[in-house]
């Protein structure tokens, strides 16, 4: 049976940086719970149920996240990890008190969100937002240092591989070229350590990614370009963005809706049909399907609003994901969920007011719907 892991966030707790960008005391709940309903039939604020507005500093909580993801089928969290370059780290600690908690039993793997931090004003020519961490890769010297900060994760028993290699996912994998070299050096420096390989997976989520993937086809992404450079091993198809990315209409759509400060919707039920492709069928890459999306607490609905979402469509979207990686090899049946609790984009599984364990509830119906077959 196939494997399925959820992104997670690790926000969910105060740090100083964030108390001087947006206020003392800011996490992701400022935005969630702040949020209004721009149209009708628009349920927003969302509000979570069984955990609450959950602190991840509080190891309770981390344990029930860990508890109801197991039970309803999810096998392991892959945490957004952030390193910007020059040793900086931000929302390390939930991730830290993780590793070091070995009453903690739920697998998890590391996936480095490797963009640049800007405090965004929305406006529809892009303009005004404010720079407050770049990205950069300074070179081997913080590459190494990179290494062997995250080499307790990498030798822990509970991360996560594949076919006995190391799991790492790279949010932006055609950022710079600096990315290959870093990949090069870590998979000499596991093999220094004893570590084994590296499973490196390059996460196309974005539009160049996303387009390299789309217009190459299975042939082509893994002859020609050889898996993005031969940097990775294998690809995450993330489809909740291919609704502008890969449908001209609705890219059309977007743009004159953003210019016209009108909330970008698109119907969850008729993108959920079209966003899987043939490629998704081959070996080397791995579906990432998403649950709900409503970026509004964050945006304002200048982003992606999906509605008419329901637990009943989600469970149907598993199943055909299911479907679609079930005659792959068995370490290669993975199924990638974004996210567990994304809850400033609305792209969440954690239970809320609304529709309760509704989503999770599907995951496990689809697993044991797709088992009697």
């Amino acid at each position: 049976m196939a494997k399925i892991i959820a992104l997670y966030l690790p926000q969910f707790h105060p740090i100083p940086e964030n108390d001087e960008w947006y206020g003392k005391g800011f996490t992701e709940w400022t935005n969630v719970a702040k949020a209004k309903p721009l149209f009708a039939g628009h349920k927003q604020p969302r509000v979570p149920a069984d955990l609450g507005f959950y602190d991840l500093r509080v190891p309770e909580v981390r344990y029930a996240q860990a508890e109801m993801a197991q039970k309803y089928g999810v096998n392991g969290f892959s945490f957004y990890h952030y390193w910007f370059g020059n040793g900086k780290q931000l929302l390390e600690k939930p991730f830290q008190a993780i590793l070091a908690d070995k009453n903690y039993k739920f697998p998890f793997m590391l996936h480095w969100a490797n963009g640049s931090w800007s405090k965004k004003l929305w406006n529809a020519n892009g303009t005004g937002d404010k720079l407050l961490v770049e990205q950069v890769y300074p070179g081997e010297e913080d590459a190494i240092r990179h290494f062997y900060t995250l080499l307790p994760a990498f030798k822990d028993e509970r991360y996560m591989r594949h076919d006995g290699k190391i799991m790492f996912a790279v949010d932006l994998p055609l950022n710079s070229p600096e990315i290959e070299k870093i990949l090069s050096l870590w998979r000499r420096l596991a093999a220094k350590e004893g570590l084994g390989e590296f499973f490196f997976i390059a996460h196309a989520a974005h539009y160049k990614e996303s387009t390299v993937l789309s217009e190459s086809g299975v042939g082509g992404l893994l002859g020609l370009n050889g898996l993005y450079h031969g940097a990775y091993d294998a690809i995450m198809d993330s489809q909740y963005r291919k609704v502008m990315y890969r449908n001209l209409y609705c890219k059309g759509k977007y743009v004159i809706r953003k210019k016209l400060n009108i909330p970008n919707t698109y119907n969850y039920g008729s993108t959920i049909k079209w966003v899987m492709k043939e490629y998704d069928k081959d070996e080397r890459v791995f579906p990432e399907i998403f649950p709900r999306f409503d970026h509004s607490p964050r945006s304002k609905g200048k982003e992606l609003i999906y509605t008419g979402c329901t637990p009943d469509l989600f469970k149907d979207y598993v199943k055909n994901a299911l479907e679609i990686v079930k005659d792959k090899k068995p370490e290669n049946q993975l199924i990638f969920i974004r996210a567990w609790n994304e809850w400033g984009e609305g792209n969440y599984l954690e239970p809320d007011t609304y529709t309760g364990l509704g989503y999770l509830e599907a995951i496990k119906g689809a697993l044991d719907e797709f088992g009697k077959h």
